[in-house]
């Protein structure tokens, strides 16, 4: 059992369009944003941008999608790693004056619980998937307001979701041995 404080969340995941920012303000260049981890990536990769975009002989964003490559969608959500979420953060932060942070386990599951009933099921009762989950809406991304979950949208599918915790298994859960 933990006990979690009362939050503020944004409603829809982070949006190329605002990961766009921190990119133009020079975040991949500016190592106050990254954590000790995330500099060290950062010098190993040699990223200026997510690894899914792409630059046209035009300078314009591209996304590299499952099938195809496609115009930066901006009302998409950003996939990123953790190291790259984790600097946005700090980023943002540091832009609004906000304490902005990514969420730990439980205020996931705390978000989680504000979704209807119907639509927090879990998988094998849903009737249909409460959002881009199982390739039931495409094989890439939606966009961020796509799939309202009561106050909040995609609080379950649409993008891996990071958090400043770790995940913890289900009780009985083991990694498939050709998992790395």
């Amino acid at each position: 059992t933990v006990q979690v404080p009362a939050f503020r969340a944004a409603r829809c995941l982070v949006s190329n369009q605002e990961f766009l920012a921190f990119v133009e303000d020079g975040g991949y260049g500016q190592e106050r944003w990254w954590t000790d981890e995330g500099r060290g990536w950062l010098h190993y990769t040699r990223a200026a941008h997510p690894k899914f975009w792409l630059r046209d002989a035009a300078g314009r964003y591209r996304q590299r999608n499952f099938l195809e490559e496609v115009p930066l969608p901006l009302n998409w959500p950003v996939e990123v790693n953790c190291l790259e979420a984790q600097a946005y953060c700090a980023w943002l932060a540091a832009t609004t004056g906000e304490n902005v942070r990514l969420p730990t386990e439980s205020h996931w599951y705390a978000l989680r619980e504000t979704m209807p009933p119907a639509l927090s099921a879990d998988q094998p009762e849903w009737e249909r998937a409460p959002g881009n989950i199982n390739l039931e809406h495409g094989a890439s991304s939606t966009p961020v307001d796509a799939f309202p979950q009561g106050e909040f949208c995609d609080v379950v599918g649409n993008v891996w979701q990071w958090t400043r915790t770790p995940i913890m298994p289900f009780e009985g859960f083991e990694v498939h041995p050709l998992y790395d």
